[in-house]
């Protein structure tokens, strides 16, 4: 469990970092300037964003801390939830991760506005 909880916390640092990345981005690409009211108030959304995902992977990581090597938990049910099969991977190993068949239509797109495979852009 103590493992599990680093990785995501990991994982949210990675997230939180990309979220600034981005921010940083837009900014200098002057998009603020473009459409000052609607561009900070998008701006601001992402450095919300970005200090929630700080704040949990800090939180997961003195979790993780506060846990012993003998706290267990049953992994398929966690990663049986996850979308994303690579996610799922770097947190879990690949024991134990079945990846499930996606209800797709017939261009292989899925059905509920997911990607249908790993790694897969969906078009907005």
């Amino acid at each position: 469990m103590a493992a599990l909880a680093s990785r995501v916390a990991s994982e949210l640092h990675q997230l939180a970092g990309l979220a600034l990345d981005l921010q940083d981005a837009l900014s200098a690409a002057g998009v603020a300037q473009k459409a000052l009211g609607e561009a900070m108030a998008g701006l601001q959304a992402i450095d919300r964003i970005t200090q929630n995902l700080g704040d949990l992977s800090r939180l997961l990581t003195a979790l993780g801390g506060q846990l012993t090597p003998s706290t267990t938990i049953a992994t398929p049910p966690l990663a049986d939830g996850l979308i994303l099969r690579d996610l799922a991977h770097r947190l879990f190993g690949t024991e134990g991760i079945v990846a499930e068949p996606r209800e797709t239509s017939e261009t292989g797109a899925s059905l509920v506005g997911e990607p249908a495979r790993s790694g897969e852009i969906s078009w907005f």
